[in-house]
């Protein structure tokens, strides 16, 4: 009885403690030109397959959280008429919806989305900048983060790399 209640306080404790979000970005070709040098900025974010039509909230969301961050830093405008180009292709989604982090827990695991993105100038078509970047949400916890935080996370980590 002793090792029953022992072992049912680890699986409660593993299921309330958390893990923090994150993400990270990879260079994959340097900045040739300083992206402050530009006024205008297009965006576009795609799917890698456009064919997985469930995805496509997640492809709007990321779409629409990185122009809301972009506006809060400042340093460039939105345009379709933009001389730099951001084209973000999302390769990746590892979904984890609310029922499951409550009915799972930290055994849900993390949401994960990765994405490719090239910056380049609209008018030549020359890369300026690409990197890989990967948000993920919390996920140690029947509290943790899902899908939504993922996304949030990769929005913030692909201003982060365009704005410094």
């Amino acid at each position: 009885m002793k090792k029953l209640s022992l072992f049912l306080i680890l699986i409660i404790s593993a299921s309330v403690t958390g893990c923090s979000a994150g993400g990270s970005i990879k260079q994959i070709v340097e900045p040739s030109i300083p992206l402050k040098s530009f006024n205008y900025m297009q965006i576009k974010v795609k799917l890698a397959y456009p064919d997985v039509v469930e995805n496509n909230k997640e492809r709007a969301m990321l779409q629409k959280l990185i122009l809301e961050k972009i506006r809060a830093a400042d340093p460039l405008k939105i345009s379709d008429k933009g001389k730099l180009k951001l084209d973000v292709t999302i390769t990746e989604i590892k979904k984890v919806n609310q029922t499951e982090r409550v009915l799972l827990g930290a055994l849900a695991g993390k949401a994960r989305i990765k994405a490719v993105v090239n910056v380049s100038a609209s008018d030549s078509g020359k890369m300026i900048n690409q990197f890989e970047v990967e948000g993920t949400s919390s996920g140690g916890s029947i509290f943790a983060g899902t899908t939504e935080q993922a996304v949030d996370m990769t929005a913030e980590f692909i201003v982060k790399a365009i704005v410094n």
